[in-house]
């Protein structure tokens, strides 16, 4: 998510309303610009008001704070939501798990088909027996190069 924050004149004052943000959305203290800022309440209290020149500067000024308030709002009825029914919660997480683990058993089975292909290949290119065409394996030989076999670039992983 985007959020403008304003203008000013120097770094150090557009720093702190930069702090406060990443404070509301959550960021690591690493992602502060003013690690003695021991609260959000205080980078907050600290973080001046944007300069707004225009009404469309305001318009989007207001914008902005109603659309981090939303977010906000959200978040707080979510995390009321897991506390109330963790049920829920354990549902979810059981799918994500069983999900998961059916994508690593399809991509594991298509590694063992992608290892016959290629033994039979090189079987063939030895001059030695192969599998019969009456064989259901017989088909995973054709299995084309790019087929992707490994883990990376998984969604699931």
């Amino acid at each position: 998510m985007r959020c403008w924050l304003g203008t000013w004149d120097t770094a150090v004052e557009a720093a702190r309303p930069y702090d406060a943000a990443a404070w509301r959305f959550g960021r690591p203290r690493r992602d502060l610009n003013f690690l003695e800022i021991p609260t959000r309440a205080d980078a907050e209290m600290l973080a001046a008001a944007p300069r707004l020149l225009s009404a469309a500067e305001r318009r989007r000024h207001e914008r902005a704070l109603q659309q981090l308030s939303a977010a906000e709002e959200d978040e707080g009825m979510m995390a009321e939501w897991r506390s109330l029914h963790p049920e829920d919660v354990e549902h979810e997480n059981a799918f994500w798990a069983e999900k998961k683990a059916a994508r690593k058993a399809a991509r594991e089975a298509k590694r063992q088909r992608k290892a016959f292909s290629d033994e039979q290949h090189r079987r063939l290119e030895a001059g030695l027996p192969t599998i019969d065409s009456d064989d259901d394996r017989w088909f995973d030989t054709f299995e084309t190069e790019d087929e992707d076999t490994s883990n990376s670039g998984s969604d699931w992983d």
